[in-house]
């Protein structure tokens, strides 16, 4: 793939997250009758996000730093690190797992103990993209780290969380093939 091309689509990838995050804001946990009564079609957004959001910029962090290597570990020194960006102002816009996890991990637990416990929730998945990014073309790596990091927030009871995170990086590497199709990025998904 040329450089030009991978970089649209690495930026294709994150803004399209973060635009589709920010639209989902003011309807969070809504029912569509009532969507559609209080804001009618939805086709704007003003604001940043959700907690996917911010956490998927502290993994490109924590992979920026590694060289695309983040582990559980390193995703938790970048939450350490900028814990201002889970406890501050948007501090409300967190699930009750990642609260939890920061409530351990600042308390001294290891990152891989710091799920455990936790409710589940969909936010390793939300946050997962930038690692299909940095595995483009390799939906199995994606899929193993995205499990490995996943291991932050969610492990035991609510592990299918960690598979959720895990198709959706397997899904993203793949759509970075040359020649990916719907079929073959949802396969990606599934397969891995």
């Amino acid at each position: 793939m040329r450089e030009n091309d991978f970089l649209s689509k690495a930026q294709g990838c994150l803004l399209g997250g973060l635009i589709g995050d920010a639209m989902g804001t003011p309807t969070e946990n809504m029912e569509p009758a009532a969507i559609l009564e209080k804001y009618g079609w939805v086709d704007d957004f003003n604001g940043d996000g959700t907690d996917d959001s911010i956490l998927k910029y502290l993994l490109c962090d924590a992979l920026i730093a590694t060289d695309g290597y983040a582990t559980s570990d390193d995703w938790a020194a970048a939450w350490l690190a900028q814990r201002a960006q889970i406890t501050g102002p948007k501090q409300n816009r967190f699930f009750v797992s990642v609260k939890q996890t920061l409530t351990k991990l600042s308390a001294g637990y290891l990152p891989r103990e710091a799920s455990i416990g936790n409710l589940a929730s969909s936010s390793s998945a939300m946050s997962i993209a930038p690692v299909g990014i940095v595995n483009a073309g390799h939906p199995r790596a994606a899929a193993a780290q995205a499990q490995e990091l996943g291991s932050l927030i969610h492990t035991g009871d609510v592990a299918f969380c960690q598979d959720g995170a895990a198709a959706i990086a397997a899904a993203v590497a793949a759509g970075f093939a040359p020649a990916a199709t719907m079929e073959s990025v949802l396969d990606a998904a599934v397969r891995y």
